[in-house]
């Protein structure tokens, strides 16, 4: 069972792993993500990517957290743990796999895979942070 806190019209077409990442939004831009807990960085700005035509979603697992994450399609110093898994995927098609921060081992989210469809990670809103890139010095 999937839990969304996402709105829906009600008109909800089912949506093939194919068209389900989209490559925006694409900044241009060297700001970077970084771990909350730690300050490492683990992806840059101009990594994030829409998945059903959204950036930014809002989910629920199945003990009742509710979980906004945002989505990239690389990451930085993270690394993946457990095996994938299908059971209770917020995205339909995908396997999920926990994401933790590769400095500190925090849990940033969970990378999603499909056989047809690019890899993309779901990273947790408050547990990671944006920090602009550093201005050029006066010449």
């Amino acid at each position: 069972m999937v839990w969304f806190l996402e709105e829906h019209s009600g008109d909800e077409q089912i949506i093939s792993p194919e068209s389900f990442v989209d490559e925006e939004p694409n900044e241009q831009t060297d700001d970077q993500w970084v771990c909350a807990a730690c300050q490492c960085t683990v992806a840059w700005a101009s990594a994030a990517c829409s998945v059903t035509g959204q950036h930014t979603h809002r989910f629920m697992n199945p003990h009742g957290f509710v979980f906004d994450i945002l989505c990239f399609r690389e990451v930085l110093d993270c690394r993946d743990e457990g095996p994938p898994s299908t059971e209770h995927s917020w995205f339909p098609g995908f396997a999920w796999t926990i994401t933790q921060c590769g400095g500190c081992g925090a849990q940033l989210g969970w990378a999603f895979e499909s056989d047809a469809a690019p890899r993309f990670w779901g990273l947790i809103e408050n547990r990671i942070a944006r920090v602009d890139a550093p201005s050029s010095p006066p010449i």
